[in-house]
């Protein structure tokens, strides 16, 4: 599963499984982005508990 999370410009950036600790350059905007060691961003939405009644 790939590792997701951000850069400082707010683009989504996704690296391969096993790179958390490297460094990568974002596509938007040229800057280093050290990649995290495990994902910072859910694949899919958690849905919100239901209210209680």
């Amino acid at each position: 599963m790939p590792i997701r999370f951000r850069c400082e410009c707010g683009r989504k950036l996704s690296a391969p499984d096993g790179s958390g600790g490297k460094k990568a350059r974002c596509p938007s905007c040229g800057k280093a982005a050290t990649i995290p060691p495990a994902s910072t961003l859910p694949d899919k939405p958690r849905p919100e508990p239901a209210p209680e009644p």
